[in-house]
């Protein structure tokens, strides 16, 4: 008959050789994407000019363009010192944030615990390993939660000064790095102070609000340039909690319907393993229940506060938006499962961990493969374009990308005209919508080209109506129906520029065409438009 002893020590060493297991894939994973990842996309380039800026002063009155508070674009500009600014050095910083994501899964675990829910829900992700590498905040942001998270369950067991130094500056470390990570530490506070109430320590529950303020004051400086921001306004569409779970779902990665049942079993676990301990008078008693209640807590809590977040910023969300909530939540669940101590429960945990190392990772060799952008296609493609030729960028914001690549000396506009793209200039896109002729001085330079006999290339494409409809043409912002909807206006501008073409070119041919292996979000094609007529 076996020994019931050695079943511990077998089901440790099985917790081992698969969290070793997937850390290896992971990186493996992460290396083969910043091999495949290619050109830096239009974001990305925005993130880096930004941290190019001449001084510290230039990127601290400009930092609200590009989304991140100041520690990531300083954190960049240090790297791009020390390393360049090639696409290879780049995609480098990407894997070093995913291999960091890798190091604070084991950092984060108690003495002999291991990692294994956060490596297979997030590790093997498809948001994390495209999105959470890129030259943006997500990534190195969702790195510092996880520290964060980490760091505090070690001040709740044990409430040294230095833990609690420690928890605050990784706090204040991912809020600086990402705005999305106060809704997080939020719900970290209030999970905590929840916790050392109910195990009747106050003193700690107020040490963790004045250490909590603390952190919420390092962050007021960025109010005048956050809330000042009245051109915010284009990006805010109406979003309901529905728009914003469908998103969290589609956050989860790749295949969609695997990764939602592994992460519902990760659900019922945390469930079951709150029913079981606080219904056991001994457990719910013993030196760990301040750590238990907090995560518990927290799992709900991160959810309302991070969704509450993203309705009061009513952005059109991406995945990437919640790398740092699902982040957060695979790791408190992994971490609960091991200080609830259920055999049966870390059975489970280890099975789920099992079931996204083996089927995981062959469905998301397609999309980790990916190109980021063509952009870099097309800059070496213009190159054959004459001196006295016309390039023209529709949408505008494809020009952030294109002026890190191109480096020849044909003049090239965006459509409508933006007079600085070095990063996302959504207050000068403002003034371009309140405009009642948006589009008159680009195509008049389009005009003059064609007139002349000389060629324009237009990057991007345009939206050209049917033959007979009308292109849309919306009123200056705010429009009745559309208000100050960015995307309704650059839709609309795309048709204008299309409708032009149409109405005035003698001949219209794509050179360069989308690409199979590229991310949609910048697949750029290439039009060739040469020819005049009235």
């Amino acid at each position: 008959m076996e020994d019931r002893r050695a079943r511990p020590r077998k089901i440790a060493i099985a917790e081992l050789v698969i969290a070793a297991s997937l850390s290896l894939t992971v990186l493996v994973l992460l290396f083969v994407h910043a091999m495949h990842a290619g050109a830096l996309w239009r974001d990305e380039c925005g993130a880096l000019r930004l941290a190019q800026l001449s001084s510290f002063a230039e990127i601290a009155r400009n930092f609200q363009h590009e989304a991140f508070p100041l520690l990531f674009p300083t954190t960049l500009r240090v790297y791009s010192h020390i390393f360049g600014t090639s696409d290879v050095a780049l995609r480098f910083f990407g894997f070093a944030v995913g291999a960091g994501f890798v190091g604070g899964t084991w950092f984060m675990m108690p003495p002999k615990e291991r990692p294994l829910l956060q490596l297979g829900l997030v590790g093997l992700n498809t948001t994390f390993l495209i999105w959470g590498t890129t030259v943006r905040g997500y990534g190195l942001g969702s790195v510092l939660v996880l520290v964060t998270l980490g760091s505090a369950v070690r001040a709740l067991r044990y409430p040294t000064l230095l833990n609690l130094v420690v928890t605050s500056c990784a706090a204040i470390a991912s809020a600086h790095c990402l705005l999305h990570n106060l809704a997080l530490i939020a719900a970290m506070t209030i999970a905590a102070v929840f916790a050392l109430w109910i195990c009747k320590r106050g003193k700690d529950a107020v040490i963790v609000c004045l250490a909590s303020l603390a952190c919420a004051l390092t962050i007021l400086p960025y109010a005048p340039s956050y809330l000042g921001a009245d051109w915010q306004l284009v990006l805010r569409v109406p979003i309901g909690l529905g728009w914003l779970w469908q998103q969290f779902l589609v956050a989860m990665g790749e295949p969609w319907w695997l990764m939602r049942l592994l992460w519902l079993d990760a659900a019922i676990l945390l469930l079951v393993g709150a029913i079981v301990r606080f219904r056991s008078r001994e457990q719910s008693q013993s030196k760990d229940t301040a750590v238990v209640c907090f995560l518990f807590s927290f799992c709900l809590l991160a959810l309302i506060t991070y969704f509450g977040f993203l309705r009061l910023l009513s952005y059109a969300t991406h995945s990437w938006y919640y790398l740092a909530l699902i982040t957060a939540l695979a790791g408190a669940i992994d971490l609960f499962v091991v200080f609830t101590g259920g055999k049966w429960l870390r059975i489970a945990r280890l099975i789920i961990a099992v079931a996204a190392y083996c089927a995981i990772p062959i469905g998301i060799v397609g999309p980790i493969t990916q190109r980021q952008s063509n952009i870099d296609d097309v800059a070496r493609k213009l190159n054959e374009a004459k001196a006295d030729d016309l390039i023209v960028l529709n949408p505008w914001f494809l020009a952030l990308s294109f002026d890190h690549y191109y480096h020849g000396t044909v003049p090239w506009l965006t459509a409508p005209k933006i007079s600085d793209t070095r990063f996302h200039r959504f207050d000068l896109v403002k003034s371009k919508m309140s405009e009642p002729e948006p589009l008159a001085e680009i195509e008049n330079e389009i005009r003059k080209t064609l007139v002349s006999g000389h060629r324009v290339w237009l990057a991007g494409g345009a939206l050209v109506p049917p033959d007979g409809r009308i292109p849309v043409k919306l009123k200056p912002a705010p429009d009745p129906e559309f208000g100050w909807n960015t995307d309704a206006y650059t839709t609309a501008w795309s048709q204008q520029i299309g409708a032009f073409f149409q109405a005035h070119s003698l001949s219209a041919a794509v050179v360069l065409a989308p690409e199979n292996q590229v991310n949609s979000y910048e697949n750029i094609p290439l039009w060739i438009v040469e020819g005049w007529r009235e």
